[in-house]
């Protein structure tokens, strides 16, 4: 009879234990929106034994989803006052990832080892005929913040007889 009180009583602990969170953890995740709650849980590290965390495959599709939805092309886009039409000379280029550093969030390894932070950016690089301007956007997925930047960058446009022509063989550039 003690046996079955003594495993009643374990059994009740790690219940107990499994199924509630930090204190430190629910102050974090009190009053936001349910997918920022999955994010922090998910940086905070590994759950009690009945808690449920995203996977790193879920946070992925997290990721995926918030750019996708949010649209940053047309920010951009929105940001430096033209349309995609304006810009279509020459392809706009992008270059996105984590974003690591002091103050920008969390970041861990996942399971996979790939690194991932609570921060992302996306850089948009779009060319007009005398400038080339950098777009940087960067989201924090723990909290309903977005940055913009711009920067523009003004060139010269050389008459074409002050241009040197540059033979197939150089070693300057990579011929497509």
């Amino acid at each position: 009879m003690i046996w079955i009180i003594l495993l009643l009583a374990i059994g009740g602990y790690i219940y107990w234990k499994g199924i509630s969170e930090p204190a430190e953890l629910e102050k974090l995740i009190q009053g936001r929106p349910q997918q920022q709650q999955d994010v922090i849980k998910y940086f905070f590290g590994k759950g009690g034994f009945l808690t449920k965390r995203i996977t790193d495959a879920e946070y992925d599709n997290i990721v995926a989803n918030t750019i996708k939805e949010s649209n940053f092309k047309q920010k951009a886009l929105a940001k430096i006052g033209l349309d995609e039409s304006q810009v279509n000379e020459i392809e706009p280029v992008n270059f996105e990832g984590w974003l690591f550093g002091k103050n920008v969030g969390w970041a861990k390894y996942g399971l996979d080892n790939k690194a991932r932070s609570s921060a992302y950016q996306i850089t948009w690089l779009f060319f007009l005929r005398h400038k080339y301007i950098f777009i940087n956007i960067q989201f924090i997925l723990t909290k309903t913040i977005e940055k913009l930047q711009q920067k523009n960058i003004f060139i010269k446009t050389l008459p074409t007889s002050q241009l040197l022509p540059i033979p197939l063989n150089s070693h300057f550039g990579i011929i497509i």
